[in-house]
């Protein structure tokens, strides 16, 4: 039967390894092309995670530094008089008036309106 026109039909073995081993060299350096793209792509990751490093090590100090000197930018300074009730002018001159600290608009004082005594009559 082998040299019937029906086994000419199939395929024979020796062509199928051909095509197998051709797609197998070709499939062959896409493993290795893989694992070096990966292996670049680990190390710029740990060459950017070693710079974040040394940038955050470098914030550090210097916020270290400021608060060690006990600046910090764009800290308020606690006015250490609050309870102050007289304003001194550059001039020299004393205010005295009382600011209601309830009624402030957008940080601004307003004048409180001193308050009047109400007599009540006796029977």
């Amino acid at each position: 039967m082998e040299g019937s026109p029906k086994s000419e039909l199939w395929c024979p073995k020796s062509k199928l390894d051909r095509n197998t081993d051709h797609l197998c060299n070709l499939l062959h350096p896409i493993p290795h092309k893989l694992q070096q793209s990966i292996q670049q792509f680990q190390l710029s990751t740990q060459m950017n995670i070693q710079q974040l490093e040394s940038q955050m090590s470098q914030l550090a100090s210097f916020v270290g530094r400021l608060e060690s000197q006990g600046k910090f930018p764009s800290q308020p300074i606690v006015n250490p008089k609050q309870s102050a009730s007289a304003i001194l002018l550059r001039s020299g001159k004393e205010l005295q008036e009382h600011m209601d600290e309830n009624s402030t608009k957008r940080g601004h004082a307003q004048k409180r309106k001193p308050e009047k005594e109400v007599k009540i009559p006796q029977e």
